[in-house]
């Protein structure tokens, strides 16, 4: 089994989704505990670290796989896209509405949740031993 996530708070994510990653690739981070989690994951010396928060740049990844040959982290560059990533605000407002055309605007309601039939919401009292 295999799954990608993207995440803008890597320091919120749960511990079991972090333990189970087979590999971690960080563009930037200016979140102080995200830089602290990071700074771990990739085994990064004080120098790594300060780079990690203050210098990384566009276009520049820290990559790291936890299994396999390639254990420690490697800086990575690639280069900018080769087209235009500008939206028109026409082409934008008819994506919007192409989405609330298939999407509710609102939640539907939903019901309280009920206990089973049989089951008070008073807690027994615990029973004597003899």
């Amino acid at each position: 089994m295999s799954f990608a996530l993207s995440t803008t708070q890597f320091s919120k994510l749960h511990h079991l989704t972090k333990a189970n990653a087979n590999c971690f690739v960080c563009l930037n981070a200016v979140d102080p505990k995200d830089v602290d989690e990071l700074s771990k994951i990739f085994h990064l010396t004080p120098d790594g670290r300060r780079y990690l928060a203050e210098n990384m740049t566009k276009g520049q990844a820290i990559v790291k796989f936890v299994n396999g040959p390639w254990t420690h982290s490697m800086l990575c560059t690639f280069p900018p896209l080769p087209y235009n990533k500008n939206v028109s605000a026409s082409d934008w407002t008819n994506a919007l509405e192409r989405i609330n055309a298939y999407a509710p605007q609102t939640s539907p309601h939903r019901p309280p949740r009920r206990r089973p039939p049989g089951r008070s919401s008073r807690r027994r009292p615990p029973r004597r031993r003899r």
